[in-house]
């Protein structure tokens, strides 16, 4: 798996991909390789660890937070390139 041989050594904070049919696949297994949960369907990131993700078919927007090391995101809206952003 490309994406776990590239983030195993723990540089990165924050994985985000796009919602295509090859991250839905790619990224549950990638979170469960680093031991932390996946966030689907965000669209909005207020903090490092806040972010926000439609509910009840887009009716609510609920804002949460992921106490994880390691936050494994797929987004609605961003670029078809997954993006790794590195620990500042």
């Amino acid at each position: 798996m490309a994406y776990y041989s590239i983030t195993k050594n723990g540089a990165y904070s924050h994985i985000f991909a796009n919602s295509s049919s090859q991250n839905k696949s790619v990224l549950p297994r990638l979170s469960a390789l680093h031991g932390c949960q996946m966030a689907s369907e965000v669209v909005d990131v207020l903090s490092p660890d806040t972010f926000k993700r439609p509910m009840y078919a887009g009716n609510v927007i609920a804002t949460f937070q992921m106490k994880d090391s390691i936050k494994v995101s797929k987004a609605n809206r961003i670029s078809d390139k997954c993006v790794i952003s590195r620990v500042l």
